[in-house]
């Protein structure tokens, strides 16, 4: 039993190795990970187009309060923290860099 034991222990340290560079392979290819996002898609365009105007985290959070917007969670006050969360979340950050790249489309000087 023992030798079994060591003989494994080869075969778990690259699983993670391989299991990481798959990941990051489906990652590359925009393959979603993880659970689903619960926030609704306007209000993920919104956040990032404030954010991207420059807005603070807290200016965010305040005026999808006055709005009466619910937190991904169903909560009724939205925090800096939420928008700081739904800002990491991986649509979010396709919708950045795709914003960024659109940019730099239009200023290209050959278009």
């Amino acid at each position: 039993m023992i030798a079994h034991g060591s003989a494994a222990l080869p075969e778990r340290d690259g699983h993670g190795d391989r299991v990481a560079a798959a990941l990051a392979q489906r990652r590359a290819k925009g393959v979603r990970l993880g659970r689903p996002r619960r926030c609704p898609d306007a209000v993920l365009a919104r956040v990032v187009a404030l954010r991207r105007t420059g807005v603070t985290l807290t200016d965010i959070a305040e005026a999808l309060n006055t709005d009466g917007v619910l937190t991904p969670g169903g909560g009724h006050r939205w925090y800096p923290g939420h928008v700081w969360r739904l800002l990491r979340t991986q649509d979010a950050q396709q919708l950045l860099r795709r914003d960024t790249d659109d940019d730099s489309v239009r200023s290209s000087p050959d278009r």
